[in-house]
Formats: C-alpha cells, sequence, structure tokens
C-alpha cells in the first residue's frame, strides 16, 4: 500500500529578504559617502576603504582579474547552487475507485491475478486501483479502447512530480552527482514500463525478466552509493537515500516469485512501475515542504 503526501510549493521568502536587505545596505553606504564627499576630503578616504569593502563583500564590482580569479576558483569550492528537480510524469490505467480499501484490496487481487499491477493509491478517503502506467497519454488511450471493446470499463489517473527547485550547498562536482542521481530516476520508471511491455510482448521468460531487472538493481544502488559519497546528513539529501532503498526493497520482493508463474511476475512489474513513480513523488513532495534547501 503506498500513502502519497500532501504537497507544498517551495518559499522563496528567505531569498527576496536577503537580496533586499543588500539592497538597502548599498543605499544606505552609497549616499552616506555622496554626502561626505561634498563637504570634505573624508569622502575620499571612506569611498576607497568603507565603500569599496561593502560592494566586494556583497558581490558587486571588483576588478576584471579579481571576477576570473572567483570564477575559476568557483567550480571547487563549496558554494550554494540552484538545482531544479527533473518532472515525472506517467499515465496510469485506473480501474477502480473506492471508498472502502477492503473492496480496493479484492479488485487488486483478482487484476494481479490476470498479470495487472493492482496497485492501490490512497488519496485522503479514496483508493484508486491501478492496473498499470504508461510513459505517454496516446500509449495509455489505446490499452482503454481495447478494455472498451471487451466490455471493460476504466479510466486515466495522471501520476506528476511536484515542480520545485532544490538551492544545494556543494562543490559543482556534487551538484552534478546529484543531479545525474535525479535524472535516474525519472528514466527508472520508463525503463520499468519498457520492460513490463517487453516482458508481455516477447512473452519472455521469468528468469530472462528477472535478469534485467537485475541490471536496474546495479544502476540504483549507485545511485544510492552516489548520494551516500556526497552527504545523507542533510534532509532532503537523507529523504533521497530512503527513495533509493525504496525502490530497492520492491525490486528484492521478485526473487521471491516463482520462476514458473509469469502472470504473478507481469504483475509484479507493473506494480514496481508505479512504486517507483511514487517513490519519487513523494520525495519531491519532501523537498517541497523543508523549502527547497540543503546542502551537500
Amino acid at each position: 500500500m503506498e500513502y502519497r503526501r500532501r504537497r507544498r510549493r517551495p518559499n522563496a521568502g528567505r531569498q527576496r529578504n536577503t537580496l533586499l536587505g543588500a539592497a538597502i545596505c548599498i543605499l544606505l553606504v552609497s549616499a552616506a559617502v555622496v554626502y561626505l564627499v561634498g563637504i570634505s576630503d573624508a569622502g575620499t578616504w571612506l569611498a576607497e576603504h568603507v565603500v569599496a569593502p561593502v560592494f566586494r563583500t556583497l558581490g558587486v564590482g571588483g576588478t576584471a582579474e579579481e571576477g576570473t580569479d572567483a570564477q575559476e576558483s568557483a567550480a571547487g569550492q563549496t558554494g550554494a547552487r540552484l538545482l531544479e528537480l527533473p518532472e515525472l510524469r506517467c499515465y496510469a490505467l485506473q480501474m477502480g475507485v473506492y471508498a472502502s480499501e477492503t473492496n480496493a484490496e479484492k479488485q487488486a487481487v483478482e487484476l494481479q491475478s490476470v498479470g495487472a499491477g493492482g496497485y492501490i493509491l490512497q488519496e485522503e478517503d479514496r483508493y484508486r486501483v491501478l492496473a498499470a502506467a504508461y510513459a505517454t497519454e496516446d500509449d495509455l488511450q489505446q490499452v482503454r479502447t481495447q478494455l472498451s471493446d471487451e466490455g471493460l470499463d476504466s479510466a486515466g489517473h495522471v501520476i506528476a512530480s511536484l515542480p520545485c527547485r532544490l538551492v544545494v550547498t556543494g562543490t559543482e562536482s556534487q551538484v552534478e552527482t546529484l543531479s545525474a542521481v535525479l535524472d535516474g530516476l525519472v528514466g527508472l520508471q520508463g525503463q520499468l514500463t519498457e520492460l513490463a511491455i517487453e516482458f508481455d510482448r516477447e512473452q519472455l521468460a521469468v528468469e530472462a525478466g528477472k535478469s534485467s531487472l537485475a541490471a536496474l538493481v546495479r544502476t540504483v544502488e549507485g545511485y544510492l552509493a552516489d548520494v551516500a559519497a556526497v552527504s545523507t546528513e542533510q534532509p532532503v539529501l537523507a529523504c533521497l537515500s530512503d527513495c533509493c532503498r525504496s525502490i530497492l526493497a520492491q525490486f528484492e520482493k521478485a526473487d521471491a516469485l516463482p520462476e514458473d508463474d509469469r502472470a504473478a511476475f507481469t504483475a509484479y512489474l507493473k506494480y514496481t512501475c508505479i512504486h517507483c513513480a511514487e517513490a519519487y513523488c513523494d520525495f519531491c513532495d519532501t523537498v517541497a515542504a523543508l523549502g527547497g534547501t540543503d546542502s551537500a
């Protein structure tokens, strides 16, 4: 059973306040110097020894040579960098919506017995039962049309991550590593979708499906190691590690599936595909709730 967190948009108030304070400081110092320059020689001394240092502290002005040196050293130094989380969006096949969890679980079991995902998504007091997820709305509609021809009702449900940005304090290399992990997690959901379709279309053996899944396991283990190498002490990065572990835990369930039960394995693949999408969406919810700031 999966549960979705409430989503809140990041608050940019703190950044705006900082910039406003810097601007006010500049105006006050500038006004004081203009006044003193007009009444005494003290203005020259203040301009050289007070105003210039203040502007340099705020990141304004400085010689071209100083600016070049700062840019060259920034790549290897720790600093705040803005990281926009990649968007995840997929289209789920919904077979029912229930007010009763018991009724939802009953339909989920029935769907899994015929090779569908049977994923239960709780949203407040409703329980959605999802059979599979697709990369495009057209793919979803094709399946819905086939089901309609067979006399089965269905609906579409969009699973999408919350758009948000993460301010990461770390080196450029560390931020690039985190960006690669996030892109990889979004791409993972698409790979699982393709694997589930290939498994059904090519009538692959369960052993072959497990072999393909094993490659994805190694990929996610690599993501977890990359995050740990940067840091897992900060709240957002700890949640990113939890996201990777949640996906790995779902992957490990494949080992218990019998080799001669194709229906069970294809149901597992479709369920896992939705699980991975939800795990990433939950991570994005956490980033938004924490205000979108973290350190690497």
